[in-house]
């Protein structure tokens, strides 16, 4: 109880502080929800980040995959325009070091060297 100095108040001179048991339980409540939303958020954020990992891993071995099914019949699909169609949608690092000398043409016959001794 705070003084109240003026005697207002049921005439015992103060004034009670309003306390009320159920606002808290409700505020609670609220905050309890609101967490658990936030973890089931947090969830289905994750989830979605792993299976968009898994979809760009597969797309990368379907890629993978086709090129190298290019390469072996390179001499015969090396100037359809699926090989262009493929090369726009963009060629798996695993695999430009054997398809840019074949797409710009080699006629030196240059090869990358890791060894300046090679």
């Amino acid at each position: 109880m705070i003084p109240n100095g003026s005697g207002v108040g049921g005439g015992s001179g103060t004034v009670g502080l309003a306390f009320n048991g159920q606002n808290n339980t409700s505020n609670g409540r609220r905050r309890l929800a609101a967490e658990r939303a936030a973890i089931r958020q947090r969830v289905r954020d994750d989830l979605a980040r792993q299976q968009n990992a898994i979809r760009r891993q597969k797309e990368f071995t379907e890629k993978t995959r086709l090129w190298n099914e290019m390469l072996t019949y390179w001499d015969q699909l090396g100037s359809t325009p699926k090989v262009k169609d493929l090369c726009s949608k963009g060629i798996p690092p695993n695999i430009r070091g054997k398809v840019w000398p074949l797409l710009v043409g080699n006629e030196l016959q240059v090869k990358y060297c890791c060894n300046s001794n090679d």
